[in-house]
């Protein structure tokens, strides 16, 4: 029985293997990668892994999940949490401010503010129910 008539019709369209043709493996991002770089060893760059940053570029981080995580530079923090302190809720012109000294993204100052106020939301409530435990 041929297994490439098995079942779908995907496999129709695929040209017969070779004896000579090499395996290839669909990756992440539905681009074909041969079996034999899937192996240890230096890989061939792709263009999805810059070398590192240029100064004043912003430095990003590929997770698991293919998200990526913006790495933010001393300055850029010190910056957001100058500006948290003075306003943990900082308006829309604010924000466009903040954007526009530290390079970032809104998006990525929005949600820096949305996790700040969630962490000293939780820092707060953990010192509350160590407070009460010392009574």
């Amino acid at each position: 029985m041929n297994p490439r008539k098995v079942g779908s019709s995907l496999n129709q369209n695929l040209p017969p293997p070779s004896a000579g043709s090499s395996l290839l493996v669909r990756g992440r991002d539905s681009r074909p990668t041969s079996r034999a770089s899937a192996g240890g060893g230096p890989r061939p760059h792709n263009g999805r892994h810059p070398g590192p940053p240029q100064p004043g570029q912003q430095q990003h981080r590929r997770n698991r999940a293919g998200r990526v995580r913006t790495v933010l530079t001393e300055k850029q923090l010190n910056l957001l949490k100058t500006c948290y302190h003075a306003n943990p809720r900082p308006d829309a012109l604010m924000k466009e401010q903040l954007v526009e000294m530290t390079g970032l993204s809104p998006r990525v100052v929005r949600v820096w503010f949305q996790n700040k106020r969630c962490k000293d939301k939780k820092k707060m409530a953990l010192k509350q129910v160590r407070k009460g435990e010392l009574c």
